[in-house]
């Protein structure tokens, strides 16, 4: 979703961009325990909604988040991009 959406504010073409990700990320459903530890992480790392949500989604999976957001510094299992 932010990826699309920056290319379009930005007046790029990001079909591609979104393919080669999709290709080499593993793409989950929002399942009812991502969504109520997404609560949990949003309180308690007061994170907004959809941040909660990505990084329930990557601990659920027991994954490294890998992203640029600074939003997510400090927290366990991330990787940030400088």
């Amino acid at each position: 979703m932010e990826i699309k959406n920056k290319y379009m504010r930005e007046g790029h073409k990001f079909q591609e961009q979104i393919e080669f990700i999709c290709n080499i990320s593993s793409v989950i459903d929002i399942s009812k325990e991502i969504a109520l530890k997404g609560a949990d992480f949003k309180k308690q790392f007061n994170l907004y909604t959809i941040d909660a949500i990505i990084y329930a989604s990557s601990q659920t999976k027991k994954s490294i988040l890998i992203t640029g957001d600074h939003h997510f510094k400090g927290l366990k299992n991330v990787e940030l991009l400088e």
